[in-house]
């Protein structure tokens, strides 16, 4: 098995990390509290999205998942679900749709779950994407250029995530350290002004 480590942020007097299975250092916790936050001044209810990142010097790369926070009283709010992988065992995970499965907004303030390393199955064989268009939209944009690049997606949807999280599975782990992507960005995502590697907008 694959183990994962879990964080979650949410806002309490203040955006923060609120539950983990691990402890960071001051520097990865700094990125992680940051980039957990929204990504935009948009405040709509139905608001989600991806996120992907490396942290501990490329030797962890974090998979996330953001939601709007419509329930909290403060404007602006939003709950991020981190799944932390060594980076090395990214390309090894059997069915990343479980990867995508396991993300959960919190419930009723229960966090308990958070607090505990996740297990994922390991295993070679995984499904090629059947949208061939996609999916050579995305190897070209992602490996067309080493520089960071915004890509829009005519009809943005579960086809395009999926594909990209194929891309992002397969990548050398040499090269998936180097990479950051996020699927909706509002407005321009960065870190300590380096842009991300691949935002995806409509």
């Amino acid at each position: 098995m694959i183990i994962a480590d879990q964080a979650l942020h949410g806002y309490a007097n203040g955006h923060q990390m609120i539950a983990s299975s691990c402890e960071w250092n001051i520097e990865d916790r700094r990125k992680m509290d940051a980039l957990s936050d929204l990504n935009s001044r948009c405040n709509n209810d139905d608001l989600s999205y991806y996120m992907g990142y490396s942290i501990n010097d490329g030797t962890q790369y974090v998979i996330a998942k953001t939601w709007y926070a419509s329930e909290m009283s403060r404007p602006g709010c939003v709950w991020t679900h981190s799944l932390i992988f060594a980076i090395e065992d990214v390309s090894k995970i059997k069915n990343f749709q479980d990867v995508i499965a396991a993300f959960r907004r919190p419930e009723k303030n229960n966090y308990k779950k958070y607090y505990e390393k996740i297990e994922f199955e390991n295993g070679s064989n995984v499904a090629f994407p059947f949208h061939n268009n996609m999916l050579d939209y995305l190897v070209y944009t992602i490996y067309g250029t080493d520089r960071p690049r915004v890509v829009s997606f005519d009809d943005y949807g579960d086809e395009a995530v999926s594909d990209l999280f194929f891309c992002v599975h397969k990548m050398p782990h040499q090269l998936l350290k180097a990479f950051s992507f996020t699927t909706m960005t509002y407005e321009i995502r960065s870190y300590d002004r380096k842009l991300f590697s691949y935002q995806v907008t409509t």
